[in-house]
């Protein structure tokens, strides 16, 4: 009774009524696609189950909806997916008294004169997000008219979302005036190659375009939108090449995403501020080049900006974030940059998170490259192929609870750089070339850690590091993929786990240090006694030699005198 999620799902369901869930209480997602169902008409026991947000019926045999099919939903606000059914017929208030969150009827209509006519049925409904269009692959649809939406002027909207639709659908022109009415309009891999201006009074405050085939950015077409919020034209890898920011008088736009395309531009801060000035949020990811200006006066209002894995000009060899103060959030990932400079993030004094991993530094080297950052929390600097970091490269980073150094080429980390870390609470060095933590080391490690991954190291598993051997096994709970934590050396423990190494192999008996100890000592005493007597010694070892050699020769000595 308290499972969450069901999928019945191929299971040859005929009808709804044979479902035996009406104990499901706390059902919240129920996915009943491709099945054989062909009525709406929901059972008595769909009333019971009162935490349903999401059901779907997919894909099955249903072609019509009638008043008194959703009745059992009465009140609720939860999300009904119809696509990939031959829906024929809508009966008038069909829908009457059901809020429904999302209503998605993808590749529902045999041709455009039953859409129209279903469409117009829905009159009076309250949707807050639709989902109309077709598939890829899948088009029943040839013709795209500016009446053929027009039924949903009377439909209480608040999202609507046109998906793949087909080249008949090339011009935003193509849409009825009414949908300038709806808040968020959503087109998605659509044949869009033009976008010709909205009506000045259009209240969308959200605008998508996914996957079309613009070449440029519409600034100048958009620019009637005086309501627009959020922005994203995205994913238009091989065709949108040009953003000049040319936008008039959007006093209002938030967020503007642009990831995912072909842009080539030099991007202009003081443009920024004067167009868009209220804007927080820019997304610039996975494009191509983008040079920013060193000329930078002002304040932007800009808090979020991400250019990872586009190529940036200037960044690291320029400082080109002056005008930034406001920026809380910085990506520049994988962008092809430099630092060569000794402040290259002056100006973002409020930043929070950096990111900045597969980058370089010069002469592969940390130095104090971020002594403004003062209020950073998290930094990652991974696979920027690091051999050094310096000891004041932290020293100002006190309010810093993330760091991450993986995929360098760092021997180890120093005591007087963890000293300043007050707060971490994640350190991810894996991928590295550690050796051993020393016992200073250790003991410096912020009280504050709850994850340290130190997995994929050359873990030097010799008796000589024993104090490190021992600490790792009594903080494997602290350690992430411990598993990952191998012995690089000695030849015979290459490969072995550092988990399983066996502390008593480093322990050596009693017995043996004893008999060692006995040894050593009596060893002494005989140098000692050689040294102190060796006169003596030496007198006796020539007397007798002598008298050995008088035995062997007939010579007569009348004396014997020995120097000494």
């Amino acid at each position: 009774t308290s499972l969450r999620q069901l999928r019945a799902v191929e299971i040859n369901l005929f009808s709804l009524d044979r479902l035996p869930i009406g104990h499901l209480k706390s059902l919240q997602e129920l996915n009943l696609s491709n099945n054989h169902i062909d009525s709406l008409k929901l059972p008595e026991y769909f009333s019971h189950l009162l935490f349903l947000q999401w059901l779907s019926l997919q894909a099955n045999n249903i072609s019509s909806i009638s008043v008194g099919d959703l009745d059992a939903l009465a009140g609720r606000n939860l999300t009904l997916v119809l696509s990939k059914n031959d829906i024929k017929y809508i009966e008038i208030n069909a829908l009457a008294g059901v809020y429904l969150q999302q209503l998605s009827l993808r590749y529902c209509f045999e041709n455009t004169i039953i859409m129209q006519a279903c469409l117009r049925n829905l009159s009076g409904s309250h949707v807050n997000s639709l989902v109309l269009g077709e598939y890829r692959n899948l088009d029943k649809l040839e013709t795209f008219s500016k009446d053929l939406l027009d039924g949903l002027c009377h439909v209480h909207l608040q999202e609507i979302t046109l998906n793949s639709f087909g080249d008949a659908f090339s011009d935003t022109n193509s849409l009825p005036t009414c949908l300038n009415n709806i808040p968020t309009l959503r087109l998605l891999n659509s044949y869009i190659d033009q976008v010709s201006p909205f009506p000045a009074n259009s209240s969308i405050r959200h605008l998508e375009l996914k996957n079309c085939k613009l070449k440029r950015v519409p600034a100048q077409s958009l620019s009637s939108l005086k309501e627009l919020r959020v922005l994203r034209i995205t994913r238009s890898s091989q065709k949108l090449t040009d953003f000049k920011v040319a936008f008039k008088g959007l006093q209002n736009l938030k967020t503007l995403d642009l990831s995912e395309n072909s842009i080539t531009s030099n991007l202009c801060w003081f443009c920024l501020m004067d167009e868009v000035p209220n804007l927080k949020s820019l997304n610039l990811s996975f494009n191509f080049l983008i040079e920013l200006p060193p000329e930078c006066s002002g304040h932007s209002k800009l808090e979020h900006l991400d250019f990872q894995h586009t190529r940036l000009s200037n960044p690291g060899k320029l400082s080109v974030f002056h005008c930034l103060s406001n920026l809380i959030y910085l990506d520049i990932s994988y962008t092809n940059t430099d630092i060569m400079i000794e402040c290259p993030f002056c100006g973002l004094d409020n930043l929070q998170v950096l990111k900045m991993a597969g980058n370089s530094f010069e002469d592969n080297q940390l130095v104090n490259h971020f002594k403004n950052l003062a209020k950073l929390q998290i930094l990652d600097i991974s696979s920027c192929r690091l051999q050094h970091i310096s000891l004041s490269s932290m020293a100002h980073l006190h309010d810093l609870r993330e760091l991450n150094v993986s995929h360098n080429k760092l021997l180890g980390l120093h005591s007087e750089i963890s000293a300043h870390l007050h707060v971490l609470t994640i350190l991810d060095f894996h991928s590295n070339q550690l050796a051993t933590l020393m016992e200073n080391d250790l003991k410096n490690l912020p009280s504050s850690l709850k994850y340290l991954d130190l997995s994929q190291n050359l873990f030097d598993c010799s008796c000589d590091h024993l104090n490190f051997l021992r600490w790792a096994k009594e903080h494997k709970a602290l350690l992430q993929h411990a598993k990952n934590m191998v012995c690089h050396s000695p030849v015979d423990l290459k490969d072995v786990p550092l988990m399983s190494f066996d502390l008593t192999s480093c322990q050596v008996s009693t017995t043996t240090v004893a008999v060692s100890v006995s040894i050593s000592l009596a060893l002494a005493l005989t140098l000692f006694l050689v040294y102190k007597y060796y006169f003596h010694l030496y007198y006796m070892m020539v007397l007798l030699s002598g008298d050995r050699l008088s035995s062997e020769k007939d010579n007569n000595y009348d004396a014997f005198v020995i120097y000494s």
